[in-house]
């Protein structure tokens, strides 16, 4: 479902709903200190390993997609982490997302967190709280500017 994140064609609204969900339920693991099968809604589950696997693919400059959805996933991840990350430089940006990427994976799994897990797990809930916000300025934007620049 790539297409969620195409910057030419971004489904917004489903995008939004992926981050608020996905904020939800890192906020519900943090409390319990564990992950549980199918908490996450399976569907915004695998579109985010697409999602990870395609900022992977930006990072690793590997072709598994369309390139210019790699690089606009990235761009929409990178910028999510320099609004909680201001001084994040390139290879910071990329370990951060390496580590989202992999923690993302386990999260489908029965499993007690250690505390270097919930700290990675508050950092991921700040990235989707980031990207939700961002998304919900573009809606914003988007619905402006279809109107004439009137709300």
């Amino acid at each position: 479902m790539s297409k969620i994140l195409d910057s030419d064609n971004i489904e917004f609204g489903s995008w939004r709903y992926a981050a608020f969900e996905m904020e939800a339920c890192l906020k519900e693991m943090i409390e319990t200190k564990s992950t549980k099968k199918n908490k996450i809604p399976m569907g915004i589950y695998k579109d985010l390993l697409e999602f990870f696997d395609l900022i992977l693919g930006a990072i690793e400059k590997t072709q598994k997609n369309n390139p210019l959805i790699q690089i606009e996933n990235y761009r929409i991840a990178a910028n999510a982490i320099r609004k909680c990350k201001p001084s994040a430089n390139r290879i910071e940006l990329n370990k951060d997302l390496t580590e989202y990427a992999k923690l993302f994976k386990i999260l489908d799994q029965d499993r007690k967190l250690s505390e270097d897990d919930l700290e990675k797990l508050k950092e991921l809930q700040h990235f989707f709280n980031k990207i939700f916000k961002f998304s919900d300025t573009k809606v914003y934007e988007s619905v402006v500017a279809s109107n004439g620049g009137n709300f």
